[in-house]
């Protein structure tokens, strides 16, 4: 009877120690990430295992559409997703809780059409361009014109909110010149556009992470080793990226014609943005009537993940 209790006894210790590990272990973290080449590294970190080495477990979700990115974010439904400072901006000055934690690598590229005759930046003066208003892809044609003499009144802008309908006017003569998010200037480009600029080249980098303030506050060490499984993907991607180029179209939802094409950045390990960065963001903002209350940097970026 004795050695039954203390067996009984024991297990109850045992079922006591278990459950207080599985209680310790890592919560699932939610990320939204877009068919664009800034979300590639946490694409190959979860289909190359990355995370579960690391002991996080990360979801990763695919949006085309950058309304429903920021839809879900809001309401909780991810905990963070590959953004851009403009959109971080919107977000906390409605309201939501969410900081900036890293610069992702994408580009922002300016297309000339196959007929239009520009060769060269100047060529854009009182043409139109096909973009997203009050977006940064705006932000970005703005920066890149401007950068390069432009005054206000040269710039003409025609929206076109969806990007496959500004590709296809783009190819169909119907715009000068439109700016594209990659891969898909690449496969403008294949189809007869020219490159005349890109953000990247401007020294623009206004693609960032964006994280809920809850999460940043209760899984600060989830969110160290998910950035630790980012920068071993940006290795990973840096030595070969070739080898992952049939993941990365399968899993991101680039075009297929684009497989033979396209070229992926060299990634940087994760960084936070420049201040200058997010402040030129914010006074484009503010001259378009887009800022709604005073923000600076320190309101916007969250420290101490790596």
């Amino acid at each position: 009877m004795k050695r039954v209790l203390k067996i009984f006894v024991l297990g109850i210790l045992l079922l006591i120690v278990f459950s207080g590990c599985a209680e310790q272990k890592s919560e699932k973290i939610s990320i939204g990430v877009m068919p664009d080449v800034n979300s590639v590294p946490f694409i190959v970190a979860a289909e190359n295992g990355l995370f579960k080495k690391q002991g996080v477990d990360v979801d990763i979700q695919l949006f085309t559409s950058a309304v429903e990115r920021d839809t879900a974010l809001q309401t909780g439904k991810i905990d963070g997703c590959v953004s851009d400072i403009l959109a971080a901006a919107f977000a906390i000055q409605s309201g939501f809780d969410v900081k900036i934690t890293s610069v992702t690598d994408g580009d922002y590229v300016l297309l000339a059409g196959k007929n239009s005759n520009i060769t060269d930046i100047n060529g854009f003066k009182n043409k139109e361009i096909g973009l997203s208003t009050n977006t940064i892809i705006e932000y970005a044609v703005d920066s890149m014109l401007m950068g390069n003499g432009f005054e206000e009144e040269e710039i003409k802008k025609t929206g076109v909110p969806k990007i496959p309908v500004r590709l296809e006017m783009l190819e169909n003569g119907q715009l000068y010149g439109a700016c594209l998010p990659q891969p898909l200037a690449t496969l403008a480009q294949s189809k007869g556009a020219a490159v005349i600029a890109t953000s990247t080249q401007q020294g623009l980098a206004p693609s960032v992470m964006v994280f809920n303030n809850s999460v940043l506050n209760e899984n600060k060490s989830d969110l160290e080793r998910i950035y630790k499984a980012y920068n071993i993907a940006v290795e990973q991607l840096n030595n070969d990226a070739q080898f992952f180029k049939e993941i990365i179209i399968e899993k991101a939802k680039f075009p297929a014609e684009v497989k033979d094409n396209f070229s992926l950045p060299q990634y940087q390990k994760a960084v936070l943005p420049d201040e200058e960065d997010i402040n030129n963001v914010l006074n484009w903002m503010d001259k378009k009537g887009l800022v709604k209350q005073k923000l600076e940097y320190k309101d916007m970026i969250e420290k101490g993940f790596f």
